[in-house]
């Protein structure tokens, strides 16, 4: 009987029980909280308060009891009608149920109750607008005594998270890149910025976490905990595995990270969960996320995702290029919103730092730069030229930035890059500042479907050339600047192939003449500075904020699929070139045979035939 509960006694005060119930909210303890409500209902019927309805439906939805959660809102909605409170934990519901269509239609009519109320009071007290506040929405802190209330005060904090096994700060990948200079956009803007993920990163070697979490806290007795920083405004809960490739990542982990990222989740209650991924652990992180935000998010930053349904479960899909979008419509049939390249604050340089564009004349002291030489992103083509220019300019001098192949692993493939005379290989960077400064032509080769390409951007806006290949997403990003090359089929189709000379040819001569013109240069420069303009931070956040205010809000949203819909689902589709594949299955190069006799063989002999051309 819940009158036995020690909470529950005749007489007791609602709100003194409230705070009570509130309490055992916050601890996760569910059964207390609803034995708590319970007595609330039980004593006072009627006349309990309407926030007894919304607390007890939550509670009941926390331990997935959807169906007595859903008569209690009820309930509550027929006893307090103008409680909005109520009406958004009824749309909760149906989004615990995944019934998204019902949803949106319970929340499409919890604003525009909002919306009547309001205009109630106002015709009531003219002078003041009554404000009716969302249960989703954090109160705002009141001004001291005497203090003058901030501009825009009306508008609540809004909270964002990113929700992920993958690092946020992992500079190897350019998805979380973008991820986490969206993450500092936001935060800058007034947002609250929240990072919730483990350490683990693209790349197969380790990752330096060290230099993240501080190299005395990064040895192996620290492994399982969670270091809490806050960087660019952005407060991260980094999660220690014991090793950042996501391969090696043990099941006692993944239990621990899920129960800590749950928690985390149901403390903050994020207005917007921000997320991509596809791993077991990810799919019941989404789960508990649907549960605990008003908005959930997936980021699409390639073109490798082969199932529709698998989007259901999101209120939109954001995507990095129109090329991508168009690309997703025809491959599986979801629709989605473009989100611009936002660009971190480590990579964001000007003309006047980089040496080349701010002195032309000065060109030749700079280096011909490639980010990231992997095979995908076109290593080959960038040794092939390397080598041509030894033997007809050896004036000319080359920088590699490892990525996520290191210099190791090409080593192990047959072509060993940091030895070419011309050559300079570097780690992978914290800060891409100190790369560009001292680059004059940029390399970006890319052999696979690039849905945008961001390391071009990054050198336009510092007035560097960018030589670039002239397919998917890389010519929209680039809008007109740089010069752009057709890369031979057969590269494209297998990315350990090397181009001949005669097809290398062309980048080459292009790089010399930039290199001896000035008159040549200075126009390129200007003309990358110009064409690029649109992806400088000033014109990209206010857009960013717009569309995440437009999210938050439910404005203007894009399901990634329309209720009923059946989107196409291509996994047993033969395996497209570019795309992850395992050892047994079907080689991407389009030869038939296993990938793990084919191009996962090492190309030994590959420096060879390089050197022999």
């Amino acid at each position: 009987m819940f009158n036995e509960s020690p909470f529950a006694g005749r007489g007791q005060d609602p709100e003194e029980l409230l705070a009570r119930a509130r309490q055992a909210l916050d601890n996760e303890d569910w059964s207390t909280a609803v034995k708590v409500l319970n007595s609330i209902l039980l004593r006072h019927k009627k006349e309990a308060p309407a926030q007894t309805y919304s607390l007890l439906a939550l509670a009941l939805r926390a331990q997935d009891k959807l169906d007595r959660a859903e008569k209690i809102a009820c309930k509550g909605m027929q006893d307090h009608p103008d409680d909005i409170s109520i009406l958004t934990e009824y749309a909760d519901i149906a989004r615990a149920r995944q019934d998204w269509a019902e949803a949106e239609r319970r929340q499409a009519e919890a604003r525009s109750r909002k919306e009547q109320l309001n205009k109630a009071n106002a015709l009531q007290s003219p002078s003041a607008t009554l404000h009716v506040k969302d249960a989703a929405e954090p109160e705002l802190n009141a001004p001291e005594p005497g203090q003058q209330p901030v501009a825009g005060a009306s508008v609540k904090t809004r909270k964002i998270m990113w929700l992920s096994p993958m690092f946020a700060l992992d500079r190897r990948s350019g998805a979380a890149c973008q991820i986490y200079a969206v993450l500092c956009t936001l935060a800058r803007a007034g947002w609250d910025a929240y990072a919730v993920n483990m350490t683990l990163c693209d790349g197969q070697e380790e990752y330096p976490v060290g230099k993240i979490i501080g190299e005395s806290q990064a040895g192996p007795e620290n492994h399982g905990k969670v270091f809490k920083i806050k960087r660019d405004e952005v407060k991260h809960n980094i999660f220690y595995t014991r090793s950042s490739y996501s391969k090696n990542l043990v099941r006692e982990e993944a239990q621990e990270f899920f129960q800590h990222a749950k928690k985390a989740m149901e403390q903050i209650q994020p207005d917007v969960v921000i997320t991509y991924g596809g791993s077991k652990l990810w799919k019941e992180l989404i789960s508990v996320a649907r549960k605990n935000c008003k908005r959930l998010v997936f980021f699409m930053a390639n073109t490798a995702y082969d199932d529709a349904e698998s989007f259901r479960p999101f209120d939109t899909v954001l995507i990095n290029s129109n090329f991508n979008r168009e690309h997703y419509l025809e491959k599986i049939g979801i629709d989605s919103l473009v989100l611009p390249e936002v660009l971190p604050p480590n990579v964001l340089v000007q003309p006047e730092d980089v040496l080349a564009a701010r002195a032309p004349e000065q060109r030749g002291m700079g280096l011909i730069t490639m980010v990231n030489p992997s095979k995908a992103k076109g290593a080959t083509l960038f040794a092939r030229l390397a080598n041509m220019a030894l033997s007809e300019r050896p004036d000319l001098t080359f920088m590699a930035v490892e990525g996520r192949m290191t210099d190791e692993q090409w080593k192990r493939a047959g072509i060993n890059l940091s030895r070419q005379p011309n050559v300079w290989w570097i780690p992978n960077q914290e800060n891409m500042t100190r790369v560009y400064a001292r680059t004059s032509i940029l390399l970006f080769p890319s052999f696979w479907n690039e849905a945008a390409g961001r390391v071009g951007i990054e050198a336009s806006l510092g007035g560097i050339p960018v030589l670039a290949s002239n397919h998917a997403g890389i010519p929209e990003m680039l809008n007109g600047a740089g010069f752009l090359f057709d890369i031979p089929d057969k590269c494209r189709e297998k990315y350990s192939k090397v181009p001949s000379p005669e097809e290398v040819r062309p980048w080459l001569n292009k790089i010399i003449e930039l290199m001896d013109n000035e008159e040549a240069f200075r126009e390129a420069s200007q003309r990358a500075v110009e064409c690029c303009a649109r992806h400088h931070p000033g014109n990209v956040k206010p857009r960013v904020v717009q569309l995440f205010e437009d999210i938050y809000q439910g404005n203007n949203m894009v399901p990634p699929l329309q209720p009923g819909q059946k989107g196409k689902n291509t996994t047993n589709a033969p395996v497209v070139k570019g795309e992850k594949t395992g050892r047994n299955q079907p080689c991407p190069c389009g030869s038939r045979k296993k990938n793990k006799k084919c191009c996962r063989i090492s190309e030994v002999g590959k420096a060879q035939e390089i050197q022999d051309a």
